[in-house]
C-alpha cells in the first residue's frame, strides 16, 4: 500500500510528518526509513539532513555545494555516503514496518537518488510506504509507479494528526494493539 503525503514547496510536510510518526506509535506500528530536515548555517538555507527515524540520528544529506562528482539536482548535491544509508534504510526496511521516505523528488523521476531502491521496495508484498512528493510533481511521481494502489493526503491537513493517523492506519489495514 502507498501512501503519499502532497502539498506545495515549503507547506510543511516534514513537519506534519514528524507529528504524524510519533502519533503512529500509538498502534505500535514499526515505523522506518527517514525525514528530510532542512538545515541551515547562520540562518541561511544551506541543504538538507537526513534524520533516520530507527536510529534517531541526524547527519548531513544535501547540500548547496559539493563535488562535481556527487549525484545533483538543480542547486543541491546528494553526499554520496548518506545516500547510501538513505538507499540501505529502504532496502532493508520489510514488514510490518512502514517505510517512510521523505522526498521523492526530481532526480528519483530520472531513476536516480533513491530510486532504484525505492523502486524494488514498492513491489514487496504488504509493505506500507508513505512517501513525500512536492505537488508539483505528484502528476509524474504517480505516473511512475503504473498502476499500483495509491492514497493521496495534502498538507496542511485540517485534520489533526492523530485523526489522520486514525485514518491511515484503518485504511492500511493494521488494527490497534497489534
Amino acid at each position: 500500500m502507498i501512501f503519499i503525503l502532497t502539498g506545495p514547496v515549503h507547506s510543511g510536510k516534514t513537519s506534519l510528518l514528524k507529528t504524524l510518526v510519533a502519533n503512529l506509535n500509538r498502534y505500535r506500528v514499526s515505523v522506518r526509513g527517514f525525514l528530510s530536515l532542512a538545515a541551515y548555517e547562520e540562518g541561511r538555507h544551506i541543504g538538507y539532513d537526513l534524520f533516520d527515524l530507527e536510529k534517531q540520528s541526524v547527519s548531513k544529506f544535501i547540500r548547496k555545494s559539493g563535488h562535481r562528482d556527487w549525484q545533483k539536482i538543480g542547486e543541491f548535491y546528494f553526499i554520496p555516503e548518506v545516500l547510501k544509508h538513505a538507499q540501505k534504510i529502504i532496502d532493508e526496511c520489510r514488514p510490518p514496518s512502514w517505510l517512510i521516505v521523505d522526498e521523492v523528488g526530481p532526480l528519483e523521476l530520472q531513476g536516480q537518488g533513491l530510486w532504484p531502491s525505492l523502486s524494488a521496495a514498492l513491489e514487496r508484498d504488504r509493505l506500507i510506504t508513505l512517501l513525500v512528493v512536492r505537488e508539483s510533481l505528484l502528476y509524474r511521481v504517480r505516473k511512475s509507479l503504473g498502476g499500483k494502489e495509491i492514497h493521496i493526503f495534502s498538507c496542511p491537513e485540517n485534520e489533526a494528526p492523530a485523526s489522520l493517523a486514525d485514518r491511515l492506519v484503518q485504511k492500511s489495514g493494521k488494527q490497534e494493539g497489534r
